[in-house]
């Protein structure tokens, strides 16, 4: 007699998680379009590399900055995003500060091949679509390359890749010769169809503030973003496919400049306000260790134009990698922003 009663209990146990599964499918129709922004963090802070007037410095300087991302634990946290990007399986992913760090005397981090690797180990196929090669700073056999990138979910079909580098840009200066460079900043695109639909995608990182600046500094910096923007939309302007633009644009919802540059372009912010949490995204400390989250603006976003939603269902966002939850054993935060995912019912 006991047997079969554990084989009704296991039964009947299977069957709820098989109704869990099919409620879990439920809450995203399969004819949702699902898009990610996340800036995945280059693991220091790259401020006080320009603050430094005395040449004897920047060695040090350089070294600092390179344990700073080794103590970040670049392995850790792109394998815990990976998990993040399981949970959501987005159709197209735009990721800021994928970045390529080299020392002379240490091993190289490649943010690309460390999350790509991360991402196969769960089980997902994600490609490169587009890319944009960003800032470039070598000093003393050492550097660090930026890149912006698109990912697309193997089943998303994608075409006419491109990228372009913004025409205004934040001129930087070091104390040695041939120290004056200007930070490269740009955008790359795709088409991708998904549900036979084609769209325009488009993934920015625009200028920051270094709020450790004079004020007229910071000011000059947000007039760089503010260009950008104008630049970003520019380019936009004939585009004939439904647009949506995601990435990290470094200006505060609701009141930024560049952001409200945006909306009188067109484009729709696609946040809607969750029961979870404020939606800010922005920003951890440095060493990612603060024990509760410090995120306390919203600066990644994620813009449509021209797409077609069903009129009876609503645009669901979220912001992940924001729970504590999220964090690692170590205690730190995936990275110091919170990506940004929405699912948007498309017709």
């Amino acid at each position: 007699m006991t047997r079969p009663k554990i084989a009704i209990v296991v039964s009947l146990t299977a069957l709820a998680v098989v109704l869990a599964g099919c409620n879990r499918m439920a809450e995203r129709p399969p004819s949702d379009l699902t898009v990610m922004t996340y800036n995945l963090y280059i693991g220091t802070e790259l401020a006080g590399l320009f603050a430094i007037t005395d040449p004897a410095l920047l060695l040090a300087e350089v070294d600092r900055m390179y344990r700073n991302v080794e103590a970040s634990d670049v392995p850790g946290r792109l394998a815990a995003i990976a998990k993040l990007v399981k949970e959501e399986r987005p159709h197209l992913i735009g990721l800021q500060e994928v970045s390529v760090i080299r020392h002379q005397a240490n091993p190289e981090f490649n943010f690309r091949e460390v999350l790509m690797s991360a991402l196969e180990a769960e089980g997902l196929n994600y490609k490169v679509a587009a890319e944009v090669e960003n800032a470039v700073i070598e000093l003393f056999g050492s550097g660090v390359t930026d890149y912006d990138l698109i990912l697309a979910r193997s089943d998303v079909e994608v075409s006419r890749a491109t990228s372009a580098t913004y025409m205004t840009l934040l001129p930087l200066q070091l104390p040695i010769p041939g120290g004056d460079i200007k930070v490269k900043r740009g955008y790359a695109a795709v088409d991708a169809t998904v549900g036979g639909v084609t769209y325009r995608v488009v993934n920015t990182h625009l200028e920051t503030t270094l709020e450790a600046l004079p004020e007229a500094q910071k000011q000059a910096m947000q007039a760089i973003r503010g260009a950008q923007a104008r630049e970003l939309v520019g380019s936009l302007s004939e585009e004939e496919l439904p647009v949506i633009l995601l990435g990290d644009f470094n200006t505060p919802a609701p009141a930024g400049p560049a952001y409200q540059l945006l909306l009188a372009a067109g484009y729709m912010d696609a946040w809607q306000q969750d029961a979870a949490g404020s939606g800010n995204t922005c920003c951890q400390a440095a060493d990612l260790r603060n024990e509760m989250s410090e995120l306390y603006m919203r600066i990644d976003q994620i813009f449509v134009k021209g797409v077609k939603l069903r009129e009876s269902a609503s645009i669901r966002t979220a912001t992940v990698g924001d729970k504590p939850e999220d964090r690692l054993a170590t205690g730190q935060w995936p990275s110091d922003h919170a990506g940004v995912v929405a699912h948007l019912p498309v017709e």
